[in-house]
């Protein structure tokens, strides 16, 4: 049965190629059509006289020559994202309608950091915010989201919300000892206090980013006149943006992106106040450390917690945090007077909440009815998710902010990430007025000037329509979004059994003549283990060696992780990866590769080198495992009316370049691994 998304994109060989040239024109031919008919009595620029002449035939054929140059460039170099042979990073292919409406808008080229640069495009990017809201289990009346050029800006933003939430009472209190106001604070526990009788230390440990907001209302609600509203707001604005001292401390799973890294520094927080916490065998943050690491901070006094990290799609294992049960620690420390904010990290993940809803939008409130769900749309028939994902997806609504990226899971043209917060009015916090721009704004702010409450300056009207049509064609349900994201997470389901299954001890033999004219045939041992069953569609794997021992007539399995860590290396660089000035069509499947350091994952990869034959002692303090990682954004590895099944053929690649490895004498001479060699009769 066709699915509806094989109707929305170009297809591995450009299938829909006809449909995508008739748009473009019409795209084209419509933005022609709005040019020639803005004030039609204007002259051309361009005239018939001007076409004729020497200059600009010249200015032609160097466009021509050189537009023909770069095209060369693409078509022999470029990574090829679209194909079900490309299995290596976070990249796949583009959805049509994304990438018709960025062209479409950027013919305009409207800047949506001003309304008045953006009259249409800035309305799409707050719509495209509710609609993530929406899919991610917020209440869309109530939140505020915008489109940011990557993840690592939505998650700057959500910590710059974090960290002034923090500091906001502090501000509030000062404004309310200048003016002798009594505001009624609620801390975490339930005590209710004056905010002029709180001492720092309370502040900082038992607020909660909700009341923090609420403090900020009742503060307004003391004045009656809107004069009076606008200069307390402006003072409290003014406040906020002086320098900042301890505001507390940061923890996030060690499996968290490098860019939290450069926001502790970038938003003066510090990475000495930057905590990691480690993962379990599922390469899960592990919520008990978590709770060990809450604990070790708090029992000094004049510390707190700013801000509990959580990641849905890790970028090496594609692992989903158990957020809901993050959601309950700090409902537990809430009863101790311990309070803090939570961004969830789902720059990868965030669009797999698509499948958490049915055709009509509704949350599906029981696994059980899901994975039925899933099962009879023919979408996952693998019993995914299990309980633990379920419920980690559907605790998003409880956190404080999410990041999103469009151009990962939402297949949509770069640059598209996105920025979620649970309340609207968090966004004032961080709000920055400048007149030259925002011209039209009142201390209450238009909602459309999106520039005042965001980390970046200039941007692109053309990601915002991306995002926008290709939701309004592509719903972010079951029956839309989740057809196509769900075929991926099945593709890596399907890749993990056999990987499991057939690649879990294999022999590889090469038959050759020795110098003497006998035909021989030596043969190596291999064994495959997946570093864990995946939570999404990114698959982590490796490969260990076996050598012959004559004297025994038995494989001995290699116990040295250095040489395991060649073993996958070498598979990678000289059979599996795109090599910078080198065609392409050289390839046969492209796959990454990635490092898990002890000092990082400690104990968590240990089963993972048991079962492939590494001593425990080789692993331990400096030492690293070097895996293979599939990102299967494709989903042509599962569709049953596909011809080719390239989860067969992978495997079968996979089989291919052991055997050339083995030809080229690799495994003797670089590795130092005996070969079984038998003569042939």
């Amino acid at each position: 049965m066709t699915k509806e998304f094989e109707a929305l994109i170009l297809g591995p060989k450009a299938g829909n190629a006809d449909v995508m040239r008739e748009f473009l024109l019409w795209v084209f031919n419509d933005h022609v059509f709005w040019r020639r008919n803005f004030h039609p009595e204007d002259p051309y620029g361009v005239t018939v006289e001007d076409r004729q002449s020497k200059e600009y035939k010249e200015a032609m054929t160097k466009l021509r020559k050189e537009l023909e140059s770069l095209l060369d460039k693409l078509r022999t170099h470029s990574v090829p994202f679209h194909s079900p042979r490309y299995l290596g990073h976070m990249t796949g292919e583009m959805l049509m309608p994304g990438a018709l409406a960025y062209f479409a808008t950027m013919l305009y080229n409207p800047n949506n950091v001003a309304f008045e640069a953006s009259p249409v495009t800035t309305a799409l990017e707050i719509e495209v915010g509710e609609q993530l809201a929406e899919m991610l289990g917020f209440k869309k009346e109530e939140t505020w989201g915008h489109i940011t050029c990557g993840g690592t800006i939505a998650n700057y933003e959500g910590l710059w919300v974090a960290r002034n939430l923090k500091y906001l009472p502090f501000c509030i209190r000062e404004i309310a000892g200048k003016r002798d106001l009594k505001i009624d604070v609620k801390l975490a526990n339930g005590t209710r206090k004056d905010i002029k009788s709180l001492e720092d230390q309370e502040i900082l440990r038992s607020i909660t980013p909700d009341e923090a907001l609420n403090l900020k209302k009742r503060l307004l609600d003391n004045f009656k006149k809107e004069e009076d509203k606008k200069e307390v707001e402006e003072e409290l604005t003014t406040l906020l943006r002086k320098s900042k001292n301890y505001l507390g401390e940061v923890i996030m799973p060690c499996t968290s992106h490098y860019s939290w890294r450069k926001a502790v520094e970038i938003l003066n927080i510090g990475e000495d106040h930057l905590h990691t916490v480690e993962v379990d065998e599922k390469y899960r943050m592990d919520v008990k450390k978590l709770e060990d690491k809450i604990r070790e901070i708090v029992k000094d006094k004049n510390k707190a917690i700013l801000a509990v990290i959580a990641v849905m799609g890790t970028t090496e294992e594609g692992a989903v945090d158990p957020l809901h049960e993050i959601i309950e620690l700090r409902n537990k420390f809430k009863e101790e007077n311990i309070a803090f904010y939570i961004h969830v990290d789902a720059a990868y993940g965030g669009y797999v909440r698509s499948l958490f809803r049915d055709k009509g939008g509704r949350e599906f409130n029981d696994v059980k009815e899901m994975q039925k769900e899933l099962r009879n749309n023919g979408i996952i028939a693998k019993g995914w998710p299990d309980e633990d994902l379920f419920n980690a997806f559907r605790a998003i609504k409880d956190t404080e902010s999410v990041t999103v990226d469009p151009h990962k899971l939402g297949y949509i043209v770069y640059p598209a990430g996105a920025v979620v917060f649970r309340r609207k009015d968090m966004r004032d916090v961080i709000s920055c007025y400048a007149p030259y721009i925002f011209k039209e704004a009142t201390y209450k702010k238009n909602p459309q000037l999106i520039g005042m409450y965001i980390f970046e300056g200039s941007k692109p009207g053309a990601s915002a329509a991306a995002c926008w049509l290709t939701h309004k064609v592509f719903p972010l349900n079951i029956n839309g979004y989740g057809t196509f994201i769900g075929e991926t997470i099945e593709g890596a389901l399907n890749l993990y059994d056999k990987i499991e299954k057939d690649l879990k001890d294999f022999e590889i033999s090469h038959t050759y003549v020795d110098v003497n004219g006998r035909k021989k045939e030596k043969s190596i041992k291999l064994r495959a283990k997946c570093l864990t069953k995946p939570d999404l569609n990114i698959l982590c794997y490796a490969f260990n060696v076996a050598g012959w021992d004559e004297e025994k007539k038995k494989w001995e399995w290699n116990t040295s992780l250095k040489i395991m860590n060649k073993l996958n290396e070498t598979l990678k660089e000289r059979k599996l990866k795109f090599e910078k000035n080198k065609p392409i069509l050289a390839k046969d499947f492209i796959v990454s590769s990635t490092d898990l350091e002890y000092d990082i994952y400690k104990d968590a990869p240990k089963s993972f080198l048991k079962e492939l034959g590494i001593n425990s002692d080789e692993w331990g303090k400096g030492k690293k495992v070097t895996v293979l990682r599939s990102t299967i954004m494709t989903p042509y590895l599962t569709l049953d009316y596909i011809e080719e099944d390239f989860v067969k053929r992978f495997i079968e690649a996979i089989k291919e370049k052991f055997a050339e490895l083995l030809r080229e004498g690799f495994f003797e001479y670089e590795l130092g691994i005996k070969t079984k060699e038998v003569r042939c009769v």
